[in-house]
């Protein structure tokens, strides 16, 4: 059923969360109390390097997904995480950490869009990031309750975290908050969105929001950056949802390719690869603790965006009872090759475990 924008008039699906056009939420579907702020003033960048051939308007959007695409890949450990909120009055709380524990990552939903591990609520967890060694950035994760979103039961994932770190000759530190809505009964997806504060390479923000509907097999996001709003959709086939089947345990060895289509404006359709393969075991040291015989999983996806190539590759090392230590994730875009670890570096709990 179609249905209109009570602030713009435009157009929209009876399930969207948000107009595409002007980004208000639709008031009847959208109940979020609990969410940061999106904010939406325009960012102040002189310039964009644009593709020959193409109107300044477009090219403006292409680059702009282009960028966020190469950005989101290299963050993607964003949905890890969330700044633990420690006592001001007390900075002396006592953490009690779980050595050789850890959240555990549910499978198919690190196929759906969103990486998030699951954890209880009075759990904490905080990765590092990694650049070529060094650490660059904190990100880490809370469990900020439940709530019933579109008459699903879901845990609240509140985020954030921050980056500081040159990458080739250009310097990129940001700050990020993210707030997520996740179904209690499977981790799936449901809604999404991400703040970017940035300081460097220039000051400016960017906010994305992103919705899942897995009844109509679609993915719609939307980006404010640059004083202007870029939307996508992204159409899956049903076997996207259900790339593990009914594994219980990962298995050496697996290996399964699909393509699904990701529309940008109506700029028209561009098609995507994803590769999912288990590549093997490795054991894993973390700030943490060890973790043994680690299946090592990669999703790889490819695509081309105005005679750009780009590609991500998300690789997560998960053990038997789905606890992920690592990950890391690699982005080429036109050729510009950009690797970032995230290690588990602390999971602990403020309250003893045996009151738990």
């Amino acid at each position: 059923m179609v249905k209109y924008c009570t602030n713009c008039g435009k157009e929209h699906y009876e399930d969207d969360l948000f107009c595409n056009e002007c980004n208000t939420p639709v008031p009847e579907k959208l109940q979020i109390n609990k969410s940061p702020p999106i904010n939406n003033e325009p960012i102040n960048v002189q310039s964009y390097q644009s593709f020959e051939g193409e109107t300044p308007h477009r090219k403006s959007k292409l680059l702009v997904v282009i960028g966020v695409l190469g950005i989101m890949a290299i963050l993607i450990g964003v949905t890890f995480s969330v700044l633990v909120y420690f006592n001001k009055e007390n900075p002396e709380i006592t953490k009690y950490y779980l050595r050789n524990d850890g959240p555990k990552i549910n499978l198919q939903s690190s196929l759906t869009g969103s990486i998030s591990p699951i954890i209880e609520q009075s759990y904490f967890a905080t990765y590092g990031y990694y650049y070529q060694g060094e650490k660059v950035g904190t990100a880490n994760i809370e469990n900020a309750g439940q709530e019933t979103f579109q008459e699903i039961g879901c845990s609240i994932i509140k985020t954030s975290g921050d980056m500081d770190v040159v990458i080739g000759v250009n310097p990129v530190k940001c700050t990020f908050e993210s707030f997520e809505y996740r179904a209690l009964e499977d981790n799936t997806p449901y809604y999404m969105s991400i703040d970017f504060q940035y300081s460097k390479p220039a000051p400016f923000t960017m906010s994305t929001n992103y919705q899942w509907d897995r009844q109509n097999s679609r993915m719609n996001f939307s980006i404010f950056a640059s004083g202007q709003r870029t939307n996508a959709e992204c159409l899956l086939p049903d076997e996207y949802w259900n790339l593990f089947g009914s594994m219980d345990y990962l298995q050496v060895g697996y290996s399964k390719e699909l393509k699904y289509t990701m529309d940008i404006d109506n700029v028209g359709p561009v098609e995507v690869t994803m590769t999912v393969r288990v590549l093997g075991q490795e054991d894993v040291s973390v700030q943490n603790g060890e973790y043994k015989d680690c299946y090592k999983v990669e999703v790889y996806q490819t695509y081309e965006i105005a005679g750009t190539n780009s590609s991500q590759t998300f690789t997560f090392w998960v053990n038997d009872q789905r606890i992920m230590p690592q990950a890391e994730t690699t982005s080429n875009s036109g050729g510009v090759i950009t690797t970032l670890l995230m290690k588990l570096d602390e999971y602990y709990t403020k309250t003893p475990p045996q009151q738990l």
